[in-house]
């Protein structure tokens, strides 16, 4: 029961707006939801993974189209990848420090509201599409994200938007972009995997893939009608919660 909460977590906080990694320290200290094993966490990282292949597998292929290699989508999506990747391979354990206990995460749930909140108040550019400088912008925001509390979907996307791209493309470059991200996180935990017992993992592992199609579906409505900043209230009073109670 244990494992099939934490991938229900997993798949939809992934995508949703409002941090998954935050909302896993918080289940673990508050709900007594045990720590999952780095093997399992790898698992999910997969299922998650195969959430965004099969939704985006139309994306996926157009990647693959003839196109000049600096205005490639895939070389887009390489420099994207490159704050983060830094990131979270000079940074790594320091980061991790931060998943042990809801002291911080509080806080940075107040960071993901401000960032959100930012769709309120700011005008938006007028429509571009993604070129060199804006995927390096995107990336930079995926690279905050590295911190439990703040989320990658709700940074990336609320980046893209701010920076004059429809909402569609905003929707699938952030998605698209969480596939190296999500490949660079299990690779940095791979070395630490002990031998993994599969069948235990089989229901969490759908349950994550379920769940997180079902978050991809709400999400691209709820981005395309413009309305993705009112997540921030969610986590505002989650936030408000966690530092008046905890």
């Amino acid at each position: 029961m244990n494992r099939l909460i934490v991938g229900i977590i997993q798949g939809l906080t992934e995508f949703l707006p409002v941090s998954s990694s935050g909302h896993l320290v918080v289940a673990q200290n508050l709900l007594e939801v045990n720590k999952p094993g780095i093997g399992f966490e790898i698992l999910l990282h997969v299922a998650t993974l195969t959430a965004i292949f099969i939704y985006f597998w139309r994306d996926i292929i157009k990647l693959f189209r003839r196109e000049k290699f600096l205005k490639h989508p895939i070389f887009y999506l390489f420099v994207a990848s490159i704050p983060a990747g830094v990131v979270g391979i000079l940074l790594n354990e320091k980061i991790e420090g931060l998943f042990e206990t809801v002291h911080y995460v509080k806080y940075f749930f107040l960071v993901n509201s401000l960032i959100l909140f930012t769709l309120f108040i700011t005008k938006r550019k007028k429509e571009k599409t993604i070129n060199l400088k804006i995927a390096f912008l995107i990336g930079i925001a995926q690279a905050l994200a590295i911190i439990p509390g703040i989320s990658r979907s709700g940074s990336t996307i609320t980046m893209a938007l701010l920076l004059g791209v429809n909402e569609r493309e905003a929707f699938s470059f952030s998605f698209l972009l969480s596939i190296p991200a999500i490949l660079g996180a299990a690779f940095l935990k791979a070395g630490e995997v002990e031998a993994l017992n599969i069948s235990g993992y089989v229901l969490p592992f759908f349950a994550a893939l379920l769940s997180g199609l079902l978050a991809l579906f709400i999400l691209k409505r709820i981005t395309i009608n413009n309305k993705i900043q009112y997540f921030g209230f969610y986590t505002l009073c989650l936030a408000l919660l966690l530092i008046i109670f905890v």
